[in-house]
């Protein structure tokens, strides 16, 4: 009877952790930051999150800061995604403005999360990149391996939901 009791008791436990959802950014990352955190739970096809590539990293700007950083990936092409607080120099559309013309931006999309700009900037060599902030509260980077069209990064924003 007692063998029974328990061996329920451990099929139950593991059926409520098999079917609880799992988290996309792990608690100890999160637990590290302190802005909010976005995250692609949307259709991205053909990309997916790898989700061994997400960490925190040092902010290269400002070392009391830290930046996360995960990667999404399709069969050709992989995306760095990093996600900081918004400085206080970009908190308002006139900094974001600032930025992204520093960035050499050449074509704006709007998305679920707001207005993202698509840039070249001349520190990497005109690779493009994408720059968002959505309600001026985390600066969001992207920046792919080859190129994508509006649509593909419109899908990738399109696809972020604010998890914490």
């Amino acid at each position: 009877m007692i063998l029974v009791a328990v061996g329920l008791i451990t099929l139950t436990g593991l059926g409520v952790s098999l079917l609880a959802p799992k988290e996309e950014i792990p608690r100890a990352v999160k637990a590290q930051l302190s802005f909010p955190l976005y995250y692609p739970k949307g259709d991205l096809t053909p990309f997916k999150v790898d989700p061994n590539s997400i960490k925190v990293i040092p902010n290269p700007q400002d070392s009391s800061q830290k930046v996360l950083s995960l990667l999404l990936v399709s069969k050709d092409n992989k995306v760095t995604i990093s996600e900081q607080v918004t400085p206080d120099l970009v908190s308002e559309q006139v900094g974001l403005d600032k930025l992204a013309s520093l960035m050499q931006a050449y074509k704006e999309i709007i998305t679920s999360v707001g207005r993202v700009e698509l840039t070249r900037p001349k520190e990497l060599k005109g690779a493009q990149t994408a720059v968002a902030d959505p309600n001026f509260t985390t600066l969001i980077f992207a920046r792919p391996d080859n190129d994508l069209s509006e649509d593909e990064w419109r899908r990738i924003f399109n696809s972020f939901e604010v998890v914490r």
